[in-house]
């Protein structure tokens, strides 16, 4: 797959713009001049599995052979891709590392240097809701001290907080399954979270909104106390 710049309002190619050539890459913008990007960079740069795990940063108007290296890993990774996440001004920019099919590892790429996450490795960064980042869990996770969180679970971190201090940023539950409850998918607008799950083989949806710095529903009569045991729900369309 080769890649050019394409200018959607415009409908037309960038003329001068980043034009990356064929090859097994995938890309992720920093900036309006700025793209990372992960790509066979010529013998000793791609996995056993035949996937880049060398990421460089490339800026406009810079040849390729210039790219700086900013991350490495393994030979033995199935592949690394680059990962940006946006929402107004707050922004995350790390790597992941595909282990194999089912495990990742996250890197972010802050002040100080890349920072390898202490999630588990059957975790996924899903996305950024109202100053929330958001993470999927597909296997338990027990962190320093009594704090668990079960396999199914959703959380959330403060953005502001988590990139300030990843290791030490406190998660809170947005969901917590039960043992006839599953997540089936989410969605964001630009007040709320709506998650959809699956309760005793029933669809239903949940509403929630940021109160006291945590995910909450908007109804709820104890949404400063996150208080999710009241709170509501619906059918969802089918």
């Amino acid at each position: 797959m080769s890649i050019r710049e394409f200018d959607s309002e415009a409908k037309s190619f960038v003329a001068g713009g980043f034009q990356l050539p064929e090859g097994k890459q995938s890309v992720s913008w920093i900036d309006r001049d700025t793209v990372l990007v992960a790509r066979d960079w010529g013998e000793g740069t791609t996995t056993e599995a035949g996937f880049p795990f060398v990421l460089k940063e490339l800026k406009r108007a810079q040849p390729l052979d210039q790219a700086r290296e900013v991350f490495r890993g393994q030979h033995t990774d199935f592949k690394t891709s680059p990962f940006v996440l946006r929402e107004g001004r707050m922004d995350v920019t790390a790597v992941v590392c595909r282990i194999n099919g089912f495990e990742r590892q996250y890197v972010l790429f802050g002040p100080a240097g890349p920072i390898e996450l202490d999630r588990p490795k059957k975790a996924l960064i899903v996305g950024i809701a109202s100053g929330r980042l958001l993470v999927k869990l597909d296997a338990d996770w027990i962190r320093s001290g009594d704090t668990s969180f079960k396999a199914g679970s959703m959380i959330s971190y403060d953005l502001a907080e988590w990139k300030q201090d990843p290791l030490r940023a406190k998660p809170s539950v947005v969901f917590q399954p039960n043992c006839r409850q599953a997540l089936s998918g989410f969605g964001r607008t630009r007040k709320f979270l709506v998650l959809t799950i699956l309760d005793n083989l029933q669809s239903k949806a949940f509403v929630l909104q940021v109160r006291s710095r945590c995910l909450a529903c908007h109804t709820s009569p104890a949404a400063e106390e996150c208080d999710r045991k009241s709170i509501s729900h619906f059918r969802a369309k089918r």
